[in-house]
């Protein structure tokens, strides 16, 4: 059986983890929808991840900065899979955006042409 945390979520960070989620929830369907306005929904979708995918690069990176238990060789693992979510993000932003190339944004084509 899992151990519970001791540490609970504080409700501050609960509302704006989830609220985080409100832009994807509206735009996605916005963007599918809207026959007249689907683009402009769908750029706002794209640059709303793109932020999102920054966050999750500091993260990495301030853990990295802030676990001092971590080795060298570990905290340099941390530190440059840390660029990756921008790295990733700036991809997705420089190529046209279709249905095909929205794995792009996830992560999928890092690696790809």
């Amino acid at each position: 059986m899992a151990e519970e945390n001791p540490v609970a979520l504080p409700r501050t960070a609960a509302w704006l983890g989830y609220g985080g989620l409100v832009p994807f929830l509206v735009l996605t369907p916005a963007s599918l929808l809207d026959y007249h306005h689907g683009a402009v929904w769908s750029d706002a979708l794209y640059a709303y991840g793109a932020i999102i995918l920054s966050f999750i690069g500091a993260l990495h990176w301030g853990l990295a900065i802030s676990l001092p238990e971590l080795s060298e060789r570990q905290r340099s693992a941390w530190f440059t899979w840390s660029v990756v979510p921008v790295t990733v993000r700036d991809r997705s932003l420089t190529r046209k955006i279709t249905p095909s190339t929205t794995s792009s944004t996830l992560g999928g084509r890092f690696w790809g042409t």
